[in-house]
């Protein structure tokens, strides 16, 4: 994908079945057969789908339902199978007309896919719009907590599970008991196992709210579910550690008292004491060691009181992976009632251009390719919040670890459709669908070829964010300068400018991106 890894979910393990009791082994023949042969198609024909400069392999979106919010795993299909088997030996009449039935629609849409062209249908322009329920709920959040804002509690949930994934391999989970429920830190402890050692790399490649319970009540839950990617190093039988990269799918549920007010961008990520602000340090009863109070619940900031398990899976980072595209002919997905939003955007910033923001989008797109391409990703730095910076980062380390290099060439842009506004307290944020292909190709130390095509071009689309804080007059600049000081656009790890210190990176000054999601899963 284009800076932002697809995390994999397309390969699956196997198990097997349940036997099947009193029945003899050559009257199964048939009806397994028929069976299994259901069981292959389905997964034969799941489209996979392809990475760009996120590091080239394959995303959790689109067949295996990486982008909502449950599914199923490799034995809710084991079961199917089974009890497909079990129809057809005690009902044929039914069980093999299901069979026959399904053999038929799965073989007609395999055609259908196979037939499909790699460009742009008509449908690519329509117009779909998902539920507005959260939108709203949000609003109405905001007459009790005015600082709420969708943006800065995404940032917060990126960073409470990733910290708490790596507390996890410290075995230190208890020391964020301010933000987690007892139970959730059990059932986290449990996943960790005796021999776990340290969890790294924790990536979180797409999140959505599920649900938002009625704001007007005292109490505010929010379900997120959760689709990312870390690495857990585990000590063996002997003193070896030994490294897997999970792919997981997890729901967690948030909850808040209502009239809290929310902390602002300068500390919303900083996870210290809800009550006082000081560092997460405890006394023997759990009580915070500066202000003394033991945080229970959410009285004091968001807290987790339920994590579910949805998937888990042993895929390393699939750098080689060569898939298929999904989800480029899918109906762009607009915001509810978009052109009054889009209005009122307007009006309220008058010096805003819709030319102006397409140009520094375009700009930044095709900088953060040549900044892939490259292996360079410090230059992409300016032009990213910190989160998706570092989460590109680690996949830039995953290539020159292995002594590989993601190439992108011929990077072109073909459409940039406006899709969603949203204002809040801090930020003003504008998403957009961009169509766009590339060459798109991974070589080795050597140059020898080891995944993509040299010489095709991939088509492609995804959904970007870019946020500015509120108030800034900049409508966007496409060059490489700095968008406070002017001078050359040279910014450090920080994202601050060598010049005028300013932090480019926070959006105070300009458009920066801050999150990207594929076609395939994005839902609104």
């Amino acid at each position: 994908m284009t800076p932002r890894p697809r995390l994999h979910s397309q390969e699956r393990g196997t198990a097997a079945p349940r036997p099947l009791p009193g029945r003899k082994k050559g009257h199964l023949f048939p009806f397994v057969l028929l069976a299994l042969g259901a069981f292959l198609l389905l997964f034969v024909f799941l489209p996979d789908v392809h990475a760009r400069v996120g590091g080239g392999q394959s995303y959790g979106g689109g067949g295996s339902g990486g982008g909502g919010g449950g599914g199923s795993g490799d034995g809710d299909w084991i079961e199917l199978v089974y009890w497909l088997i079990v129809l057809n030996i005690d009902y044929p009449a039914i069980g093999i007309p299901v069979d026959l039935i399904i053999l038929a629609i799965l073989i007609g849409s395999a055609i259908s896919a196979s037939n499909r062209k790699p460009s742009y249908s008509s449908r690519s322009t329509a117009v779909v719009s998902p539920p507005a329920a959260e939108g709203d709920r949000f609003e109405i959040l905001r007459k009790y907590d005015p600082n709420f804002s969708e943006i800065l509690f995404t940032d917060f949930i990126y960073t409470l599970y990733a910290r708490v994934h790596e507390a996890r391999g410290r075995n230190d989970l208890a020391t964020y008991s301010p933000y987690l429920d007892a139970g959730v830190i059990e059932r986290l402890q449990a996943l960790s196992g005796p021999r776990l050692k340290e969890v790294t790399g924790v990536i979180v490649g797409t999140s959505r709210i599920l649900a938002m319970s009625n704001p007007e009540r005292p109490t505010i839950t929010i379900s997120v579910f959760f689709e990312a990617n870390y690495t857990e190093a585990s000590t063996g039988d002997g003193t070896a550690v030994t490294s897997n990269t999970w792919y997981v799918r997890e729901e967690w549920g948030f909850t808040r008292k209502r009239d809290v007010l929310s902390r602002p961008p300068e500390t919303i990520t900083a996870l210290h004491c809800p009550k006082c602000g000081g560092s997460l340090e405890r006394k023997p009863d759990g009580s915070c060691a500066h202000c003394g109070v033991k945080i229970v619940g959410g009285n004091f900031d968001w807290f987790v009181t339920r994590v579910v398990l949805r998937q888990r899976e042993a895929k390393g980072p699939l750098l080689t992976r060569d898939v298929a595209e999904q989800g480029t002919d899918l109906p762009t997905v607009h915001q509810p009632n978009f052109p009054a939003v889009r209005q009122r955007f307007m009006a309220l910033n008058r010096d805003f251009s819709w030319p102006q923001m397409e140009a520094r989008v375009r700009h930044i797109f095709l900088e953060l390719q040549r900044a892939w391409s490259d292996l360079r990703w410090e230059r992409a730095r300016p032009y990213e919040t910190d989160n998706i910076f570092q989460m590109h980062r680690y996949w830039i380390t995953a290539y020159q670890r292995q002594q590989m290099r993601n190439l992108l060439k011929d990077v072109r842009i073909e459409q940039v459709i406006p899709v969603k506004v949203v204002m809040d307290p801090f930020h003003d944020a504008v998403m957009l669908r961009i169509f766009a292909g590339m060459i798109d190709y991974t070589v080795n130390a050597a140059g020898n070829l080891v995944s993509g095509n040299r010489n095709e071009t991939r088509r492609f689309s995804e959904y970007w964010t870019f946020i500015r804080r509120r108030g800034v007059k900049a409508s966007g600049r496409a060059d490489n300068q700095c968008p406070n000081c002017g001078a050359a656009l040279k910014v450090n790890m920080a994202g601050v400018c060598e010049y005028c210190h300013g932090k480019i990176t926070s959006g105070e000054f300009d458009w920066v991106l801050s999150r990207i999601e594929q076609d395939e899963a994005y839902k609104g």
